[in-house]
């Protein structure tokens, strides 16, 4: 890092450097090399999405488009998202899985109409109630 500084401070023209790492790795680094701050004049840090984080704002965004999610829905929601270490799920995938859902529920079939006739399409405040064959 101090290299860096170093030859950074000796170059002339302008030029664009970019430093990537987790965000308490580049904490460590400012740390250990103030003169870092100096040199780097924006930093933008990425958050990082727990599995939590995705399905309540998935939720969320259910919500605003007047729908709820019932547990099993949540359960299957929670499978969709599973992350792994090579691939992190963004927000507009969660998006994706809930407009899909969206598509699939409001498709207008035999069972459409039976669920509005046995009051199980929707939920107590309104909400058009999004299922795990929903997510599926």
């Amino acid at each position: 890092a101090q290299k860096l500084v170093r030859g950074l401070r000796e170059y002339e023209k302008t030029i664009l450097v970019v430093l990537e790492d987790s965000k308490n790795s580049m904490d460590k680094l400012i740390s250990t090399v103030p003169e870092i701050n100096e040199l780097f004049t924006q930093r933008v840090d990425i958050p990082e999405y727990s599995n939590d984080d995705l399905v309540a704002y998935g939720k969320a965004y259910a919500l605003k488009k007047d729908c709820s999610i019932d547990e099993m829905g949540m359960l299957a929601l929670y499978t969709k998202i599973m992350q792994t270490l090579e691939h992190s799920v963004t927000i507009a995938e969660v998006k994706d899985m809930i407009d899909t859902a969206i598509k699939r529920v409001s498709k207008k079939n035999m069972k459409h109409f039976v669920d509005i006739l046995l009051a199980k399409r929707y939920d107590e405040d309104d909400y058009i109630i999004l299922r795990e064959k929903d997510f599926l």
